[in-house]
């Protein structure tokens, strides 16, 4: 082969590589979670129930005899199709239930998901990996003055993902966080980075997560390198 044919081939190899940066990459998803590792202060997470199941609850209720305790519920979903390119999809539903009970403060909890990547015909498995992301709930006094505010509700509580996963999966050709970027309420709208939740009420929302690359080579870096490569390499053919 001529150094005009080698040249020529390896300059289509890097401008179809280019090429497919751009293209999306449909792939099939399948989670699995489970909260765990409930730590706070005093009576708020003295009554857990669940622990390291995807339903937990905890607390005492204000009335005499009541059982009623507040909880968060994860359920995850079976082979949706998702393109990693998109910015954020959904990746399961979250329903936090809001029952008054005996105590209030704050306490963090470890949210444990096993996330199965598969390609987008379910033949080829991508990768299997284990995702742990730290909740952070506030539990308000029943009472005003509270923070924050809703508007018909006495003191709502407060879910939050304050802390991201740093388990990289490869997937694709590169390395990727699986972030969590907030929640999608079940009516639509903007993604929030935080769920407020009514006394005597029960809100669901999508946990709304995004791949984001960490070790992918700039476009133009890419091409830079590689025709640097072939020049060395065409001059090395020519002497």
């Amino acid at each position: 082969m001529n150094t005009r044919n080698l040249f020529t081939k390896g300059l289509a190899a890097i401008l179809m590589t280019i090429g497919l940066s751009s293209v999306s990459h449909a792939v099939l998803i399948t989670t699995n979670g489970v909260f765990t590792n409930l730590v706070g202060t005093g009576a708020l997470i003295g009554n857990v129930q669940g622990d390291n199941t995807n339903l937990v609850s905890w607390g005492n209720g204000t009335t005499a005899g009541s059982n009623e305790q507040s909880s968060w519920e994860y359920n995850g979903l079976t082979n949706f199709l998702v393109d990693i390119n998109n910015p954020s999809f959904n990746f399961g539903s979250f329903t936090h239930t809001n029952r008054p009970i005996t105590s209030a403060g704050s306490f963090t909890a470890d949210f444990v998901v096993n996330v199965l990547i598969t390609t987008d015909d379910g033949l080829d498995t991508l990768a299997n990996e284990t995702f742990t992301y730290g909740f952070l709930h506030d539990e308000t006094l029943n009472r005003e003055p509270c923070t924050p505010f809703l508007a018909g509700n006495v003191c709502p509580d407060v879910v939050s993902v304050p802390d991201a996963s740093e388990q990289i999966v490869f997937l694709l050709g590169a390395d990727r966080y699986l972030d969590i970027v907030g929640f999608l309420p079940s009516g639509g709208g903007t993604i929030i980075p935080e769920l407020v939740t009514g006394e005597n009420t029960d809100q669901t929302a999508g946990l709304i997560g995004g791949f984001v690359n960490v070790s992918e080579p700039g476009t133009l870096g890419l091409l830079a390198i590689s025709l640097f490569c072939l020049s060395s390499l065409r001059r090395r053919v020519n002497s």
